[in-house]
């Protein structure tokens, strides 16, 4: 994301967001990799797991901005955001929370399960990075690369 002034439909400013995203969460990251890495623990890296599929980027868009009939439809995974969007009117009626917005959606709780299950390692928890590699495996998540 390009940092603007501009003002998103939630009352969320482009520049605020850039700044969460790229100061925030990296120091947030870094801290945890840190504090991980004191107690000798492996550290799954999945700050690029959803990347593709974050609010925003031009590659993927919401459901209905995809034509897609709900989260399970056939080529959803590949297609759409992978983290809730910020909703507010919305909220008031089911299916959406408010507690949600921001956070991974059906399909990136999905990729990050199978991210977790790799780095779970049978038991024997390993180090890596997770990247999604598009389509889905045999347990209908999407395919993630982990090493």
């Amino acid at each position: 994301m390009r940092a603007t002034p501009r003002r998103r439909l939630a009352g969320v400013w482009n520049r605020d967001a850039n700044w969460a995203n790229a100061t925030m969460v990296a120091t947030l990251n870094g801290v945890i990799r840190d504090a991980a890495s004191e107690r000798g623990m492996p550290v799954l890296e999945a700050e690029s797991a959803l990347a593709g599929h974050r609010l925003c980027e031009n590659t993927v868009g919401l459901l209905e901005e995809q034509g897609i009939a709900n989260w399970t439809s056939p080529g959803a995974a590949d297609r759409t955001e992978w983290v809730s969007q910020i909703r507010t009117v919305t909220t008031l009626v089911p299916p959406y929370q408010l507690q949600e917005d921001l956070h991974p959606s059906y399909w990136g709780q999905k990729a990050l399960r199978n991210c977790l299950r790799q780095a779970y390692n049978g038991g024997v928890p390993v180090a890596g990075t997770c990247t999604s590699t598009g389509g889905m495996n045999s347990r209908g998540e999407p395919n993630m690369a982990f090493g």
